[in-house]
């Protein structure tokens, strides 16, 4: 009989693993390997990770890729269609997936994964969904679509749907196919929106550089640019009207107060703005701005209010970064030997629910691949120094393949190798829990809990028998 003995290490190895860096989520054949760019990533609710981009599987078919803890796999099969790029993938509130794509015989579109397979998500009555899509907490879609006005086919506009065939424009009043009654809430766009975000309240904002005039209800005529605009319901409103032009907006995020960011990319000036509830203003003064050289293409927020930002602009060594912002000052997200080194542009970045930070982009490994980057963020837990880092009880010693495990809270655990690589991540309930050792090989590692409050650690040695 096969039998895994658990003997604990010196507390060296965890301070070795308690160093917060970079790592690239998945390696060797459980890596993602992708042949393009990821442009897009989501986070769900028990930890997995979204990937979509212009990269295809070896029969050349676009994917989303999922990982699942352990290693990366495609999500079924999108054939003969590709993501639309930046923000067109969303997590809902039940883990449902969605995406929206171009296809070659077909115009853009959104579809769903409701965890088996596949299927269509509408809008139907639309001349193609375009991305960028936002999901609220009550499961509504968000999606931007090409619209037609009067004589003008090219406008652009919010959509809501709830199901397949449950959709309709923000503000709007169908009166034909394709054509509609402007009412005094109306916000149609001669440029596409590059984002759509929700804050906690529900309120709907979209962020670009579009044009329109809202105080014309028979005409959608070309009017000052427009930057953030945003829906509470009822009617929508122009967020940077008769203030500073924020330029291009890039990306939007939302906090848990609801306030809003902006990365704002205007004239060669590139930063991230924060709204208030009535004015815009830079984040950061002084020596305390981001100073970014280049475009700011991506933001997010976590639960203790920190901003992260990435994209086009690069550190004092000409590398790609992820900056944070902690309240007061602006600083890079993993320095010297843990820094992410990006030599390419990051397309995205998020958090989950424990305050760890996902980057992606077309940056890539020492292989050549791009790759989703993980920072373990150690620091949003709450533990103030390492050495408050306990052990954890993990028994019996011997074991047969499964062991127990006791948390005082509910925690994420990660188990990784000698060298420090993720190998896996699972979460863990308040309490004493089975834990399934059997896929792990010969060797050292380390168990990482992560909860709110503490983080505990178990460093084991496995012996198969």
């Amino acid at each position: 009989m096969r039998k895994i003995f658990l003997v604990f290490l010196c507390s060296c190895i965890a301070n070795t693993l308690f160093a917060q860096t970079w790592t690239e989520l998945g390696t060797g054949s459980n890596a993602l390997h992708p042949n393009n760019s990821i442009m897009s990533i989501a986070i769900d609710h028990s930890g997995k990770v979204y990937a979509a981009g212009s990269f295809t599987n070896d029969k050349g078919y676009n994917i989303v890729s999922k990982w699942d803890g352990v290693s990366w796999g495609a999500l079924g099969v999108l054939e003969n269609i590709v993501p639309t790029g930046r923000n067109c993938l969303a997590v809902d509130s039940v883990d449902n997936v969605y995406v929206t794509y171009r296809g070659s015989m077909t115009p853009n579109m959104l579809m769903k994964w409701n965890g088996t397979n596949w299927s269509y998500f509408g809008p139907t009555n639309s001349l193609g969904t375009i991305g960028p899509i936002a999901v609220d907490k009550n499961q509504h879609l968000y999606a931007n679509r090409y619209m037609q006005y009067m004589d003008n086919p090219h406008y652009f506009a919010i959509d809501k749907g709830y199901a397949p065939g449950n959709w309709g424009l923000l503000g709007y009043v169908p009166v034909s196919n394709f054509s509609f009654a402007i009412t005094g809430f109306c916000m149609a766009f001669y440029t596409t929106p590059t984002v759509i975000t929700i804050d906690p309240s529900g309120n709907v904002y979209a962020g670009g550089a579009f044009t329109n005039n809202v105080s014309d209800t028979s005409r959608l005529n070309p009017a000052p640019l427009l930057r953030v605009v945003k829906w509470d319901g009822m009617k929508w409103s122009v967020l940077n009207e008769g203030q500073e032009d924020l330029g291009t907006i890039q990306d939007l995020a939302a906090d848990q107060s609801g306030n809003i960011y902006a990365a704002s990319n205007s004239s060669g000036r590139y930063y991230v703005a924060k709204w208030d509830g009535t004015t815009w203003a830079e984040l950061g003064t002084g020596s305390n701005v981001l100073n970014a050289n280049n475009g700011v293409w991506t933001l997010a927020v976590d639960k203790s209010g920190n901003v992260y930002a990435a994209g086009n602009f690069t550190n004092a060594d000409g590398l790609r970064y992820v900056a944070k912002w902690d309240g007061n000052s602006w600083s890079e997200l993993g320095t010297g030997t843990g820094s992410l080194a990006a030599n390419n542009i990051i397309y995205d970045v998020t958090t989950d629910d424990a305050g760890n930070v996902y980057a992606a982009g077309s940056f890539t490994n020492s292989s050549g691949k791009s790759y989703v980057a993980k920072w373990s963020n150690d620091e949003t837990l709450g533990v103030q120094s390492k050495s408050a880092a306990q052990v954890v009880p993990f028994y019996p010693n011997p074991s047969d393949g499964y062991s127990q495990i006791r948390v005082s809270e509910d925690v994420e655990l990660t188990v990784y190798s000698s060298l420090g690589e993720p190998i896996k991540t699972m979460y863990v309930h308040a309490g004493t829990s089975s834990i399934d050792l059997t896929y792990l090989t010969e060797g050292l590692y380390m168990l990482v809990c992560r909860g709110e409050t503490t983080i505990n650690y178990a460093p084991i040695k496995f012996i198969k028998e």
